[in-house]
């Protein structure tokens, strides 16, 4: 079976655009370029691309471990004090607990995590325009976590390759 040529433009556009649909769309756009088409030229676009999603999804993967751990905190804290109090005649209450430390920790954590959600959707459009106009898109605290990896993910398939 002859594989397709397709315009290498039109590969590495329909490869970025993916970005935006996610993980599932991403893997089959390039397992459907890799089976069926000749895909020489894009074989960095599609490490480059596909390492930087990665990248940023093993980010957010490390701060959804770090908004869930304080919910671990909170219902551990909460499951032990109803553990003592199921051997006490008075029980002790965590209401104040709860009203001056734990509550206003999880409104910050809910801000900061609608913050960081809307830096990784503006992230994303940054990395597809700073990659169409073929520059590099500018560093913050997030992209330079990824851009770590990005390169890191670039110089193991490097190897591999080489």
């Amino acid at each position: 079976m002859n594989k397709v040529k397709v315009s290498t433009g039109l590969a590495s556009l329909v490869l970025v655009a993916s970005i935006f649909a996610g993980l599932g769309t991403m893997l089959t756009v390039i397992a459907l370029l890799l089976l069926f088409c000749e895909v020489d030229n894009i074989k960095g676009v599609i490490v480059r691309v596909l390492s930087f999603y990665l990248g940023l999804l093993l980010f957010q993967t490390l701060w959804g471990i770090l908004v869930d751990g304080y919910g671990v905190v909170c219902s551990t804290i909460d499951g032990f004090v109803n553990v003592i109090n199921s051997y006490l005649d008075k029980p002790v209450t965590i209401t104040k607990l709860h009203r001056y430390l734990l509550d206003p920790i999880k409104s910050i954590l809910s801000i900061c995590d609608n913050i960081v959600d809307f830096f990784v959707v503006i992230i994303k459009f940054g990395f597809v325009v700073s990659f169409l106009e073929g520059k590099v898109a500018k560093e913050n605290f997030i992209t330079k976590f990824v851009n770590k990896f990005v390169d890191k993910a670039v110089a193991f398939v490097n190897g591999i390759e080489g």
